[in-house]
């Protein structure tokens, strides 16, 4: 810990368990540390991304940002996560010159969003940054989503193993929710690789990764997608056109082949995609 190293202020992220020995106040030691574990990943790999704004899976993760752990409250069982900030230059560069008391509520509204996308929810920002970063950038927030499905999977591991469910709460909002079907979720696909082809709007890309997400007027919602490796450059330029159309405020429907891949309960998942074509006029 440097001189520099001072809480981020804001609200904390509580982890709230529910249900089963949780009720009691217990719950088993390893199943219960594996799903803070899970937690805390999750947070830090979007803490990272926050101020170094890249995608990384695996340690070490930029310190600037860190969040701690606080003891238990008495009379129930809740996990206390605190931000501290220890570089306050990188991040004032990363997030602009801000009053460093409202960081944790960046912070936590960039996770809220992130894991949200990871259990197939959809997630509003609150915060002007976060809204920014989805605006410009949305393509990062699905390959985040990407890189912290592991730890999300394992920030379940408790639900069904001591507990029910466990809320993640900042402030007076409750803005996560683990239980049951977001662990089906997370564990269970299935493949259909039936062709379909639907029109649409890519909204977001990431030329490195090669996922993006594409608006779906048959299902009337984005939906993640990956390209197959087979994938034709004319396809490459249409997703690109579609997404420059787009962030353009003008027309950009594109025709997409894909097959899916499906939840637990026939929801989509996400799509891989084979081919995408121009709409002409």
């Amino acid at each position: 810990m440097g001189e520099n190293f001072f809480t981020a202020g804001g609200e904390m992220l509580i982890a709230k368990f529910n249900g089963g020995y949780a009720d009691r106040h217990i719950l088993p030691a390893y199943e219960a540390t594996a799903s803070l574990e899970g937690v805390a990943r999750c947070i830090t790999m979007t803490n990272h991304y926050l101020v170094k704004r890249e995608v990384r899976h695996r340690y070490p993760f930029d310190q600037s940002l860190q969040v701690f752990l606080k003891p238990h409250r008495e009379g129930s069982f809740e996990s206390l996560f605190e931000f501290y900030v220890n570089n306050e230059a990188v991040i004032n560069s990363a997030l602009g010159t801000i009053t460093l008391g409202v960081v944790s509520n960046y912070a936590a509204d960039f996770f809220k969003v992130v894991y949200g996308r990871v259990i197939g929810k959809t997630v509003l920002a609150s915060t002007d940054q976060v809204k920014e970063i989805i605006d410009g950038r949305d393509g990062d927030i699905t390959a985040m989503a990407e890189a912290i499905a592991p730890a999300a999977l394992r920030s379940h591991y408790v639900i069904g193993n001591g507990c029910s469910n466990i809320n993640i709460i900042n402030g007076d909002n409750n803005v996560v929710t683990m239980d049951g079907n977001s662990k089906k979720f997370l564990e269970e696909t299935f493949d259909n690789f039936d062709d379909i082809e639907g029109m649409g709007v890519i909204s977001a890309y990431n030329a490195n990764s090669k996922i993006g997400r594409v608006y779906l007027y048959s299902e009337s919602r984005t939906i993640p997608f990956k390209l197959e490796r087979e994938v034709d450059m004319t396809s490459i330029g249409a997703i690109a056109k579609s997404l420059s159309d787009y962030m353009a405020r003008i027309p950009a429907d594109v025709n997409v082949l894909f097959w899916r891949k499906l939840s637990f309960d026939g929801t989509i998942k996400k799509l891989v995609v084979r081919r995408v074509r121009e709409v002409k006029d």
